[in-house]
């Protein structure tokens, strides 16, 4: 029957294999983590009136992280999107703490 070629290893998108991994607590912290992530920097972007360089760099790593967290949700992931993923959330992190 169809059943047998079921591949139950790999999932549609990496959110649907941590739902079956890590169990709903997994799942909530990582959307915890991404949406904290998010508030965060829209909220230090917004927060500037003027437009430097330290601004356009916020913008664009925001976007570029933002469009990998939106693509978790769509595709399966694979080392080297987890690795720009992460790499990006630190350096994202950095620049909007530092407070210079």
């Amino acid at each position: 029957s169809n059943f047998w070629a079921i591949d139950f290893r790999n999932s549609a998108s990496q959110m649907l294999g941590m739902l079956g991994t890590t169990g709903i607590l997994g799942v909530a912290a990582m959307l915890g983590l991404r949406f904290g992530l998010g508030t965060i920097s829209v909220k230090s972007i917004s927060a500037h009136n003027k437009f430097d360089e330290r601004q356009a760099v916020k913008i664009g790593l925001f976007s570029s992280w933002f469009v990998l967290a939106i693509g978790k949700f769509l595709y399966p992931s694979v080392l080297s999107v987890e690795f720009m993923f992460w790499n990006l959330m630190a350096i994202l992190m950095v620049i909007i703490l530092n407070k210079k």
